[in-house]
């Protein structure tokens, strides 16, 4: 298997796993810390992602680096995960304030549940 069919393979694997969580480019990006231009390069097989870059966007996904080759049984956590995943990205994209206030709020409906 030659470097472009690689590059090719493994951009359309992570493609596949993005799309399974309903990211989109942008959202995966910023969860890896790339640029979405990057990201895009890597997906289409255009760009040969070094280690580093697969480990960030491997993280970005949540699953072990060795699932972004490992297409027949990749690593993909609960949606339990995910769910919680998307809360705290969501939650620390706002202002300590806020992120209070969330918390307070989320703290009375966890008392009200407990009734």
């Amino acid at each position: 298997m030659s470097n472009t069919d690689i590059n090719l393979s493994v951009g359309k694997h992570i493609r596949k796993l993005r799309m399974q969580r309903g990211w989109s480019q942008e959202e995966l990006a910023y969860q890896s810390k790339l640029t979405s231009a990057h990201l895009g390069h890597i997906e289409r097989g255009e760009q040969n992602p070094t280690l580093e870059t697969l480990s960030k966007i491997a993280g970005g996904l949540q699953v072990e680096i060795q699932d972004l080759f490992n297409h027949t049984n990749a690593s993909i956590h609960n949606s339990s995960n995910l769910q919680w995943a998307w809360f705290q990205r969501r939650l620390e994209r706002l202002p300590l304030e806020q992120q209070n206030e969330v918390l307070r709020i989320l703290s009375l409906l966890f008392d009200m549940l407990e009734k």
